[in-house]
């Protein structure tokens, strides 16, 4: 850690952009000579990261604390707050970005805020970690629009948008176009006349989790099974399916770290049994956020796919349930994903969220 001298430090004193640096000690890391250095997200910042997106606002699923802190291993979350503004970076195996846009942060003296100073250290944690420029991930249009009037070099990519639905229409489930899903779901009722959506506790993690075992379980047999009757390139289906399971492996991580701290985070969960208060046969359980905007985001949702209606069950029941308190609820992206775009569009939503990434140009 440099000590402070007589001389002002110059910008390679303060932003020396090795990536040796980076990889060594915590003394000797560029962001510990900062004033404010990079540390671990954790749920005892909360209340902070939660005060910032109330005043940053937000629109898309992923503007919540609860949303991002359950990515804090997948993504070795770490965060800082700069010029008024709280940066969380995130380094996956691929690479590093920043994952939400600067959220303006509620405790800073506003004469200090400065999201154009945030972003350029931002810059350069992203170069000394080997990126090749700015990379702003999860931005809605307004994100976007301050960003650009900060920093006119970057340039805004439009990736799948988030997929927004009325709570008390799916909850009813009326009308032709989504008879389907109210089939699914009354069928389930009808087969099981005790089933009861019931709140989701600490002591039902285990059922949860197992739960979700038997759910990527069931993926991965469909997978071998559609390997064995496709004509496929063999090599261009093994690297679709070998991108599938590393998505999966981070999406099951995640799910774990929301249901062991559910409480703390101030999630809404939801557990769909089939015995009811007996409560030993789970067949699915959601798990939401409620958002700045006013709406609530449906984070988790996992259901076995043996029991036929209860995906339908679960997104319609907990909606229904929430629909006095959020007129809205957003489902998130589709990750590009056409399967997963299909299940979404079939559910009529009733807006799409645009979603950008924003960059410096090349």
């Amino acid at each position: 850690m440099r000590t402070p001298g007589p001389a002002a430090p110059t910008r390679h004193d303060v932003f020396p952009t090795t990536l040796s640096l980076l990889r060594g000690p915590a003394e000797t890391r560029p962001d510990c000579a900062l004033a404010a250095p990079l540390r671990p997200l954790a749920l005892a910042d909360r209340p902070r990261f939660e005060r910032a997106f109330a005043r940053t606002g937000g629109s898309l699923a992923d503007h919540g604390f609860a949303s991002t802190w359950i990515w804090h291993d997948v993504l070795h979350l770490e965060w800082a707050a700069w010029h008024g503004h709280l940066l969380v970076m995130a380094t996956s195996e691929r690479e590093v970005t920043l994952l939400l846009p600067p959220l303006v942060d509620a405790d800073a003296d506003p004469a200090e805020v400065d999201l154009g100073v945030a972003l350029a250290l931002a810059d350069t944690w992203l170069r000394a970690r080997g990126q090749a420029g700015l990379c702003v991930e999860n931005c809605d249009g307004a994100a976007v629009e301050r960003l650009l009037r900060a920093r006119p070099d970057l340039h805004a990519e439009r990736g799948a948008d988030d997929y927004v639905y009325d709570n008390a229409r799916l909850g009813a489930l009326e009308g032709k176009s989504l008879r389907s899903k109210r089939h699914g779901r009354d069928r389930l009722l009808r087969t099981y006349p005790d089933a009861a959506l019931l709140p989701l506790r600490a002591e039902d993690r285990d059922q949860a989790i197992a739960l979700l075992d038997r759910w990527i379980a069931g993926i991965e047999a469909r997978e071998r099974d559609a390997v064995a009757d496709t004509d496929a390139d063999a090599d261009a289906s093994a690297a679709a399916r070998a991108e599938a399971a590393w998505m999966r492996r981070r999406e099951v991580l995640a799910n774990r770290a929301a249901l062991d701290a559910a409480d703390a985070l101030g999630l809404l969960g939801f557990g769909l049994w089939l015995d009811g208060d007996a409560r030993s046969q789970l067949a699915a359980f959601s798990l939401w956020e409620a958002l700045p905007d006013g709406s609530v985001a449906a984070l988790i949702e996992k259901a076995d796919a043996e029991v036929p209606g209860a995906a339908a069950a679960i997104f319609s029941l907990g909606a229904g349930v929430l629909a006095p308190r959020f007129e809205r609820c957003n489902a998130g992206d589709d990750g590009g994903m056409a399967g997963l775009r299909a299940s979404k569009e079939t559910w009529r939503p009733v807006e799409l969220r645009g979603r950008w990434r924003v960059t410096a140009r090349l």
